[in-house]
């Protein structure tokens, strides 16, 4: 652990820390130790082991920033860490306060470009304010202090800790490079790897000693066995033993019934040495396979449960399984021996096949995120040839888990096929402006044909009116074209549009509607206003034709007929000028021609109003 790492804390709170941090996707910076960001300065170094023991406490406390606190203190309390751990909350330092000069701050440094270096600073200074003292009479002086051998003075405390090791450099926590650790724990490793050695040859010089006095104890204990010191008389038994071996070698040399019995036990004793060896080597393959069969046996026992939960659906897919790997998986190809090998092969080839799925599946991922965007961000000629396109793709999800619903939209317009009944479409539409087109022409004529006719049924009425006197004359309703620009470009585009084709611009048929509303409009609000163009007031500047009075006459001599129309563009289409003409004669007021006016004007329902106001008129 400490290989792989730059700083000295201890490797069970660098993997508790990484834990950390891997769970709540954070930097290990994020989540300092104060040991990794304070060192003993270079030309202080031997203030190092009583300063270690000092700061060790704060050195091993994990620093947690305020914005990641209440994560991490979730994350621990719920968590069984398996050991101890101290950390504090840190926020950020309002008051900096300073050390006091020859204390265990100025002999350390900080590290200088982590943002929590001046927390731990200033927590030295509150907390570790120890002076740094050469030796125990320079103690008194101070109520926290520290000498260079270990021993820490806080007021009425004093406190040193000698245990083994505590001051080893293996053991120190501060500082945010190891290299030193590493090279006293390389040393040390050095140092007890020759220690190693030495005890391993003193242990064999210990072992040979032993077996020589137990060698020695053996003969001291059976050594009263003997009658005599003949027995044990070595240098004349090897003196007997060598006489013993020159007889007889001069016998064989003597003797060739001796050579070829001694060449028999030689070839006798070579065979029951191979026999031996072969008998070894069954012995061991008997073993090996007695022991194979122990594992066999273990491994059914193991896999039979899990046949017993096979159901009738995972028996068709190992069916299926065998029937895909059958040549791998045939009775002349697979045994117990290479079972492991095939397995190892089929996972192979299954993970092999299972990455490159994921590679087609993640290539077929972005392919279809990017139709997906193109399709919810078409080409702008896209949007321009179809203007709801927008519309109807915003309801759309934008992630490919949802690309069924792109699916259900193509199914559902290529099963509808609307461009198929476009042309229908557009023809009913024609067709069916067309013929209102026409009915309203006609119309439009129907009433014209009216209008004129009801003006020359009261112009022949009107004509036996005496209207003025010296001379004589009588009222005539005139008729003249209209010179209004919106009924004549009205009419004209009516009778153009009622005669074009339809198109299959879709634009156009969109628009058709409100073309053709905007364009008939005006046209529709002077037909409204045509029934009354007859009826406008018409007032007569004459009393009674059948008896005129003094003041009738001098209203007469002033005022000339006149009549008033309303202004509209319909009503100026049939506006009625008044005309004078000379009068044959008198009509009374009981005459025949108020009979033939009323008639006419009831004859046709746009000239009642005008018929009643008339009628006033006459009968006054």
């Amino acid at each position: 652990m400490l290989l792989h790492s730059r700083n000295n804390i201890p490797a069970n709170l660098i993997g508790l820390r990484r834990n950390i941090c891997t769970e709540l996707k954070l930097d290990d910076q994020d989540l300092p130790f104060a040991g990794e960001l304070m060192q003993v300065r270079s030309e202080e170094l031997d203030w190092q082991p009583a300063l270690e023991k000092l700061l060790n406490p704060l050195a091993l406390r994990l620093l947690v920033p305020d914005k990641h606190y209440k994560k991490v203190t979730r994350y621990i309390n719920n968590t069984d860490l398996k050991t101890r751990l101290v950390y504090n909350l840190v926020k950020d330092v309002a008051l900096q306060q300073h050390a006091d000069k020859g204390t265990a701050w100025h002999k350390l440094e900080f590290h200088p470009e982590h943002p929590l270096s001046a927390w731990v600073g200033q927590q030295v200074i509150q907390q570790y304010n120890f002076s740094c003292v050469d030796n125990e009479k320079s103690l008194e002086r101070y109520e926290k202090a520290i000498t260079i051998q270990g021993l820490i003075k806080n007021r009425d405390r004093h406190e040193k800790d000698d245990r083994p090791g505590r001051s080893d450099a293996s053991r120190y926590v501060l500082g945010w490079n190891n290299e030193k650790k590493k090279e006293a724990l390389q040393r040390r490793r050095s140092q007890l790897l020759t220690e190693l050695e030495q005890a391993d040859e003193a242990r064999q010089r210990v072992t040979q000693k032993g077996n020589r006095l137990r060698d020695q104890v053996f003969a001291a204990k059976h050594i009263g066995e003997h009658d005599s010191f003949r027995t044990i008389h070595i240098a004349a038994l090897q003196q007997a033993i060598h006489h013993a071996e020159e007889q007889m070698s001069k016998l064989k040399k003597g003797s060739d019934q001796l050579k070829a019995l001694t060449q028999q036990l030689e070839g006798i004793r070579e065979k029951l040495q191979l026999q031996q060896k072969e008998k070894d080597e069954l012995v061991k393959k008997t073993t090996l396979v007695e022991f194979d069969l122990q594992t066999r046996e273990k491994e059914q026992q193991n896999l039979s449960g899990f046949v017993n939960l096979l159901t009738e659906t995972d028996k068709d897919l190992l069916l299926q399984f065998q029937q895909r790997h059958s040549s791998a998986l045939s009775a002349e190809s697979l045994s117990l021996d290479n079972i492991d090998t095939h397995y190892s092969q089929l996972t192979e080839t299954a993970e092999l096949a299972a990455k490159q799925y994921e590679e087609t599946a993640a290539k077929e991922g972005r392919e279809l995120d990017r139709a997906i965007n193109k399709i919810k961000n078409p080409p702008l000629e896209v949007l321009q040839r179809f203007t709801d396109w927008a519309a109807d793709t915003q309801r759309l999800p934008a992630d490919r888990e949802y690309a069924g619903e792109y699916m259900e939209w193509l199914d559902k317009l290529e099963s509808e096929n609307l461009p198929r009944f476009k042309k229908d479409f557009e023809r009913l539409l024609h067709d069916t402006a067309v013929i209102k087109m026409g009915v309203l022409n006609e119309e439009l004529e129907s009433w014209e044909r009216k209008i004129k006719n009801s003006i020359s049924t009261l112009n022949q009425s009107l004509s036996g009116i005496n209207f003025n006197r010296l001379p004589d004359t009588y009222i005539q309703l005139g008729i003249r074209p209209v010179t209004d620009t919106v009924i004549k470009e009205s009419g004209t585009s009516c009778s153009m549009r009622s005669h074009r084709p339809p198109t299959g611009n879709r634009t156009a048929l969109r628009t058709r509607p409100c073309t053709l509303r905007r364009m008939y409009r005006p046209l529709s609000i002077a037909s409204m206003k045509a029934n009354p163009i007859v009826a406008g007031s018409l007032t007569f500047a004459t009393g009674s034709s059948s008896g005129p009075t003094k003041n009738s006459a001098k209203h007469r001599s002033s005022k000339k007929p006149t009549a008033k129309w309303a202004s509209s563009p319909a009503e100026k289409k049939h506006s009625l000028p008044i005309r004078s003409f000379a009068a044959p004669s008198p009509i009374s007021s009981a005459s025949p021609a108020k009979d033939e006016i009323r008639k006419a004007c009831v004859s046709s329902p746009s000239t009642k109003v005008l018929a009643i106001r008339m009628k006033k008129r006459l009968l006054t």
